[in-house]
């Protein structure tokens, strides 16, 4: 986070919709690891935030970066969609 001052707002807010704060384990480096190997324009950090949807059964994910969408197993939900009026 480029802004550490606003920290606390944005883990309250997070924290808020989401409670349930999972580990990661070898398992899930495990499988980063396989999903690296795979697809090859992944960045590390979001293999690992994959591999922990996959293990505790997490389907959607609330993230505005496009390199969950190359992937059939996740959906994504955009922020800016939940902002914009119905």
């Amino acid at each position: 986070m480029d802004r550490p001052d606003d920290a606390r707002e944005v883990y309250d807010s997070a924290t808020a919709i989401c409670s349930d704060i999972v580990p990661i384990t070898e398992r899930e480096t495990e499988r980063a690891l396989e999903l690296l190997l795979r697809h090859s324009r992944l960045p590390a950090r979001d293999a690992l935030h994959v591999a922990t949807m996959e293990t505790n059964g997490i389907h959607r994910i609330l993230s505005a970066d496009r390199h969950f969408d190359r992937l059939e197993a996740v959906e994504r939900v955009d922020p800016a969609d939940l902002a914009r009026p119905a």
